[in-house]
């Protein structure tokens, strides 16, 4: 009766542990629907700016060119402002 009144819900028992993996990973999921995807193009000299992507957001690809860091990575929405001079397009 509970699963068909919320078809979407995980349920798990605190008691035995059953389920608790489905939690974690629902969480997760739903975690990282709060970031977003950005190309980042940040200039060496704003290397604290790296920085706070690799300790904030989740790096996907890193390299380097001549004129700075090119990163693609997740980030939270909340970041977008402090980086908006510094975003690219996102990857398709």
């Amino acid at each position: 009766k509970v699963q068909g009144r919320w078809p979407d819900a995980v349920f798990g028992s605190a008691v035995t542990g059953q389920g608790i993996d489905g939690l974690l990973e629902r969480i997760s999921v739903e975690l990282s629907k709060l970031k977003v995807e950005v190309e980042l193009s940040i200039p060496f000299d704003k290397g604290e700016l790296v920085a706070r992507v690799h300790d904030e957001g989740e790096v996907l690809h890193e390299s380097y060119t001549e004129s700075g860091t090119h990163l693609i990575a997740r980030i939270g929405r909340e970041s977008l402002p402090v980086f908006r001079d510094y975003l690219g397009e996102a990857p398709a």
